[in-house]
């Protein structure tokens, strides 16, 4: 219709309908132009908001992973410094159930798993760029990155501490503690109180320990002086955990208060 309308213009020399067609025909290009690029930018702050929820869900998740590890180091650190403080109370083991359970809390290792999916979804794919704010993306990448790097510490620390420090116990004779028969006789007996107990049937009856166990040895063996520097070191990786922990849990709440913030 408009190009028949420009087509009789041109032929009469209307000069003044050629100007008003061609300019409705640009108008009406740039009117397009102008609703596609609203849609598309509609769709990507959609996109980007979707990806910020998840990303927050992830987070969240993993806020709640640091706060168990962290339960558990202090866990650890505070066991370890009972122990420390039993054996060189006692000298030897006067009371080795009650050294033995406190050893028990400082056996085995944790290992942290700290994972985004969506944050990794996003950057396999290289469409980090989803998230428009530059600052807040570098923010991101920085604090995965920092993620990493706990993760390898808390390895690191798990294979050169925590691990020797388990084969140390379990060398030395020391294995699951039992739980006292009390504290079994719940209508919802623990794990542990099965295990313990199934131990010690094949053990030896209710000792908490074998007869070549280090809680059997005299005060003056230098066994003792072996398990405080195991103790002492295992205490200084967990308080060194504890310390990681608090921080990315921190940093992990401010990127969440960020993500949530931004428009």
């Amino acid at each position: 219709m408009i190009l028949r309308r420009l087509t009789t213009a041109f032929r009469k020399q209307d000069w003044f309908t050629v100007a008003v067609e061609t300019l409705i025909v640009v108008f009406g290009v740039y009117i397009g132009l102008q609703v596609n690029n609203w849609n598309t930018e509609r769709g990507e702050r959609q996109l980007e908001a979707k990806y910020r929820l998840l990303l927050v869900s992830d987070l969240r998740a993993i806020d709640a992973t640091l706060a168990e590890q962290l339960e558990h180091e202090v866990g650890v650190t505070i066991a370890a410094g009972v122990a420390f403080q039993e054996i060189s109370d006692a000298g030897t083991s006067s009371d080795p159930m009650s050294i033995g359970q406190s050893l028990m809390q400082v056996w085995g290792r944790r290992t942290l798993t700290l994972e985004s999916p969506t944050f990794s979804e996003l950057k396999g794919a290289g469409r980090l760029t989803v998230i428009k704010d530059t600052g807040l993306r570098r923010d991101l990448i920085g604090y995965f990155e920092q993620l990493n790097r706990i993760e390898l510490v808390f390895e690191k620390n798990n294979d050169f501490i925590v691990e020797p420090f388990t084969a140390f116990l379990r060398d030395s004779g020391i294995g699951f503690v039992p739980i006292p028969e009390h504290l079994c006789d719940m209508d919802a007996p623990s794990v542990q109180c099965f295990l313990s107990n199934d131990l010690l049937a094949i053990a030896q009856g209710q000792k908490t320990h074998s007869a070549d166990s280090i809680l059997n040895a005299p005060s003056d063996d230098p066994i003792w002086t072996t398990l405080r520097a195991h103790l002492a070191y295992r205490a200084s990786a967990a308080s060194s955990n504890v310390r990681r922990a608090e921080d990315a849990r921190i940093q992990t709440r401010e990127i969440i208060a960020m993500l949530e913030a931004a428009p």
